[in-house]
């Protein structure tokens, strides 16, 4: 019996601020990704972090191949980076780069996967709902707060009827999470 995909849709998260990761200390993005890595922790489970790459009508989904790329490895890095015990990013190698035997220097995170994806700008919630059909027994979580000015359109059309996967739905703590709490 394998583990469980808990699936966390970045774009939904909040950055405490301009620029910053999602992931950065005080965050709801760290505490859902470290909840999930809890989550997926488990023989056989993983971690998906899922981020969209809006192509504008009319331009190709293959000119945004490269730049899908780069937001992968970023994403990773900082997926990382929050994981990690200490504040220092982990630099180079991939979640996946374990030397096969579960001892490699990223073992303890072998279950996390960075996915980015492509797709039109209108089909994003098609994109998002096609991606968890395919998960079998997968959860994604979502942060619980209401919905502000800027929130992704994407994620209300996704939301408008169950999505293909379970749910979960998290209140992180109000006064900021993992500022000195290491995981």
């Amino acid at each position: 019996q394998g583990g469980r995909t808990i699936v966390i849709l970045v774009d939904s998260l909040r950055p405490a601020e301009e620029g910053a990761s999602v992931f950065a200390p005080g965050t709801e993005g760290l505490f859902l990704l470290r909840l999930g890595a809890l989550l997926a922790s488990g023989a056989g489970g993983r971690l998906v972090a899922l981020k969209l790459v809006a192509v504008p009508d009319g331009e190709s989904l293959s000119a945004y191949s490269t730049k899908a790329q780069e937001l992968r490895r970023e994403l990773e890095r900082e997926m990382l980076a929050a994981l990690s015990t200490g504040s220092e990013p982990v630099d180079g190698g991939t979640a996946h780069s374990s030397n096969g035997n579960g001892t490699g220097p990223l073992a303890p995170y072998g279950f996390i996967s960075p996915v980015v994806k492509v797709a039109p700008e209108n089909d994003l919630a098609v994109e998002v709902r096609a991606f968890l059909a395919l998960e079998p027994g997968a959860m994604a979580l979502l942060p619980m707060r209401r919905a502000r000015d800027g929130e992704p359109a994407w994620l209300r059309r996704a939301l408008r009827k169950p999505l293909p996967a379970d749910v979960g739905w998290v209140r992180p703590p109000t006064d900021g999470y993992g500022k000195e709490t290491p995981f």
